[in-house]
């Protein structure tokens, strides 16, 4: 090889190198991590400040290794510029009986305390400056839908709201009336503002192992509601919305505060016992400040998939009722739905997160193990998306045959800006052990090759917020790991000052 030739060679292979280790420093330098490990199994996480320095904390709940009728709820205090320990600075022991648990401020003092529903009423752990923690002191008494044991996992569904003129905040509990509203009195106690009835159980249909032909065999469901304090019909007053997969109902507050026994509204999205996958929404898509329900609805299949997107919406009295304003269908997919509006031009996008199916695409899965996930944009006109995408973001991704769930580690989220340019970005698991981002681009949505990427092991879940007073968002990321020790990571932006 003649000199010139073998320098400009030596010279474009340092080059290569050279930006290699730009980009991964770069990848380094635009979060702090810190590795939240506990010895055991996480069931779930809650984020407060708890000791009123106004930065965000991290709760993380778990059962020790060999034994999940233990819960432990770990305090992760941040601590300035330092982050996070990885070890747990304060260890609280939940009751047996505890099953549904949120942090929230309800002494109304800067901090965050535990709040958590057992069989017998709600009780609450506080972090004291001097004592430490304290409790659990009971707040209230009531025979709860919990009354029959849980023998594994923790709801972190919210059920604490600020909803009417009194002191602190209100709880609502799932009971075996249906939901029970409490408030809290000028004594500092609490006391029932409302009893809502609605329906809690339902009952499937299911194919007993004792009796494969299924006939006769039954099995009941409890479906907790996604609840959303909402003003529905513009009076001022939040109102409450209660939304399943596949019903959503609706209690409107009056003048004085109280709401209704029974609901103002009821819809059956689907029906019981159809066979499909299906996921609702509670959202403003046609931006009237009311909220409507967009559904979709997943049947068929691998080979012949079919998935229909409807959109319910609210009337100029906040009710949702059965008359559709739009229905999408999409072949071969199998999807979920986002919307926001990402390009900022007042008219908001619908997005649906699409995977490919069908014949070819499941010869690819199967083969290469791999796949394309599609982000299917539709601009929304005077509300309403138009019946066919605009546009069409392709993404690659890996399945794990090994995993009982192959897509357990296949995860995005696009409601974030981490580089504070004012343009959401997509943070995406691929499945190969590592955070994608893609920053937001004007005009074209998104970029279509990866502006940072962070190695994880086994990320399955990602959690956007603000740990900080900062602009730029910071992440929570849930890990898919097996064996002794589990794990929350923290990503804290660097562009914040702490």
């Amino acid at each position: 090889m003649p000199s010139k030739i073998k320098n400009l060679f030596i010279l474009a292979v340092w080059l290569i190198l050279f930006s290699f280790g730009l980009s991964h420093s770069a990848d380094q330098s635009f979060f702090d991590l810190y590795n939240l490990e506990v010895e055991g199994e996480i069931h779930n996480y809650l984020t407060g400040d708890f000791n009123g320095d106004q930065a965000i904390d991290v709760a993380i709940i778990y059962s020790p290794a060999g034994d999940a009728n233990i819960r432990y709820i770990g305090l992760h205090m941040q601590k300035g510029a330092a982050g996070f320990s990885s070890g747990t600075d304060y260890l609280i022991t939940l009751p047996p009986t505890a099953v549904q648990v949120n942090a929230a401020d309800i002494e109304k003092d800067g901090r965050s305390e535990i709040v958590f529903i057992d069989a017998d009423g709600v009780s609450v752990f506080k972090l004291t400056p001097t004592a430490g923690i304290a409790g659990p002191i009971r707040l209230i008494r009531l025979s709860t839908l919990y009354s029959f044991p849980l023998f594994h996992g923790i709801v972190t569904d919210a059920f604490i709201y600020d909803l009417v003129a009194s002191p602190g905040l209100e709880i609502i509990v799932p009971s075996p009336k249906g939901y029970s509203v409490f408030e809290r009195g000028d004594d500092g106690n609490y006391q029932i503002l409302n009893q809502l009835s609605m329906p809690v159980f339902c009952q499937n249909a299911e194919r007993s192992f004792s009796n494969f032909s299924g006939l006769g065999a039954a099995g009941i469901n409890i479906g907790l509601a996604s609840i959303t304090a909402a003003d529905g019909n513009l009076d001022g007053r939040p109102d409450l919305y209660f939304l399943w997969d596949r019903k959503v109902c609706g209690y409107f507050q009056d003048s004085t505060g109280n709401f209704p026994q029974t609901s103002d509204f009821e819809l059956n999205l689907f029906p019981e016992n159809i066979d499909a996958f299906v996921q609702s929404r509670l959202v403003d898509y046609n931006g009237d400040k009311r909220p409507d329900v967009a559904c979709t609805f997943s049947s068929g299949g691998i080979i012949s998939a079919e998935t229909k997107i409807r959109f319910y919406p609210a009337d100029l009295k906040g009710r949702i009722g059965p008359k559709l304003d739009k229905e999408i269908s999409l072949s071969d997919s199998h999807c979920n739905l986002i919307l926001n509006d990402y390009n900022h031009d007042g008219r908001g996008e619908l997005v649906v997160p699409a995977i490919e199916l069908g014949a070819i695409a499941a010869t690819k899965m199967l083969l290469m193990k791999k796949a394309d996930l599609h982000l299917l944009i539709y601009p929304l006109n005077n509300g309403f998306p138009e019946d066919e995408p605009a546009q069409r973001i392709n993404y690659e991704f890996r399945f794990d045959f090994n995993q009982p769930v192959p897509t357990k580690e296949i995860t995005l989220d696009w409601t974030a800006d981490y580089n504070g340019d004012g343009l959401m970005d997509l943070a995406f698991s691929p499945g190969s052990g590592r955070i994608q981002f893609f920053w937001g681009r004007n005009g074209e949505f998104l970029s279509r090759k990866a502006d940072l990427e962070i190695p994880l092991d086994h990320p399955s879940e990602i959690h956007p917020l603000h740990l900080n007073q900062g602009r730029y968002y910071d992440l929570i990321i849930e890990h898919n790991l097996s064996g002794r020790l589990d794990r929350l990571t923290v990503l804290r932006n660097k562009n914040n000052k702490v």
